[in-house]
């Protein structure tokens, strides 16, 4: 996953990005973070033609794109939600 995630990311994609963007890695997942969401929904599906190119792919029942920030929890909770789903 190093190649295929972790380096594409860094030489790939965060040079290109006008905003803020992340990626913090455990044993087998991930959690990319994007400043802008239109930068978050492109690097989304670019990420699984990235995937299919390596043979992998996502579990899109538990890839999602989720608000975060200062104000994320306040507007979750205006909806009457624990977490904000785009």
């Amino acid at each position: 996953m190093h190649y295929a995630l972790v380096w594409w990311l860094k030489e790939k994609i965060q040079p290109k990005a006008k905003g803020f963007c992340g990626l913090v890695v455990y044993a087998d997942d991930f959690v990319a973070c994007f400043q802008y969401k239109w930068e978050a929904e492109r690097f989304y599906e670019q990420l699984k033609k990235r995937m299919g190119y390596f043979g992998l792919e996502l579990q899109e029942d538990k890839s999602r794109l989720i608000k975060f920030g200062r104000f994320a929890g306040q507007d979750a909770k205006e909806k009457g939600r624990k977490f904000l789903f785009y």
